[in-house]
């Protein structure tokens, strides 16, 4: 907390012998620009802090790198239940989360949303579609509910504090479930209904790669891994053995 409170007031301190008063502008930072996933990984938390030249709300987009979805739907004829429809959802965010010092609806003016892509509705802008979306009309509505109830994309109101007008921060929460890749961080200065400063951060989450060899290998051939890290526990059981043994004779 400590080097928290050191580097924001570093940044007021910069920013105020940088810009001027009369101009809109924002630095922001991240407490780490990376996240390594282990076998043991259960969620991270990142730091996003930093400061504004002048009074104003702050919006934090996350978005991580694309996946696909694959969805369907069930009708019922009679006693048996059916598909009524199979697609995959493509070239979509797997998490897009909107942190914002208040309400974004409240805060920002309708133009300014689509133009920014400030709403989770955003994600599904450069989505593309394979299969027949026939009685999967609104497929949409149940893409987002689908990625909203697993909690994947969500809106946090008030999830970031601005101190003194100058200075904010937030606390980033991610989910033990990641995708790998480069996270997009767009942070959004708004004042009056409108954007009038951005500045873009990046979030490397990586899988450390001995952990994404072990992984691999005990998905890919179950049975030799299991063997494998049998033999290799009897011989460390073996070779502790024959230590503790020579140990013992050599106290004699």
């Amino acid at each position: 907390m400590k080097h928290f409170t050191l580097a924001v007031a570093f940044m007021a301190f910069l920013l105020q012998a940088t810009f001027s008063a009369a101009e809109d502008n924002l630095i922001t930072q991240l407490d780490s620009d990376h996240v390594d996933i282990t076998a043991h990984f259960t969620g991270e938390q990142i730091l996003v802090f930093g400061a504004i030249a002048n009074k104003g709300d702050v919006i934090i987009k996350v978005t991580s790198p694309a996946q696909s979805v694959a969805m369907s739907q069930k009708v019922q004829s009679g006693p048996i239940w059916l598909d009524s429809g199979n697609i995959t959802v493509k070239n979509t965010p797997g998490i897009m989360y909107l942190l914002s010092s208040h309400p974004i609806v409240q805060i920002v003016a309708p133009q300014e949303l689509k133009k920014y892509g400030l709403s989770l509705e955003s994600g599904l802008e450069g989505s593309a579609l394979e299969g027949s979306t026939h009685g999967m009309e609104d497929w949409r509505t149940a893409f987002l509910r689908l990625k909203q109830s697993k909690k994947y994309y969500k809106e946090f109101d008030n999830a970031v504090a601005v101190v003194g007008g100058r200075l904010f921060f937030s606390k980033l929460t991610l989910p033990a479930k990641l995708p790998l890749g480069e996270y997009k961080l767009d942070t959004y200065l708004v004042r009056d209904g409108k954007v009038t400063a951005h500045q873009y951060s990046k979030l490397e989450v990586r899988q450390v790669q001995s952990e994404l060899w072990v992984s691999n290998f005990a998905h890919q051939s179950p049975w030799v891994y299991g063997v494998s890290f049998t033999l290799l526990a009897i011989a460390i059981g073996l070779g502790l053995g024959i230590m503790l043994r020579r140990n013992s004779n050599t106290d004699d």
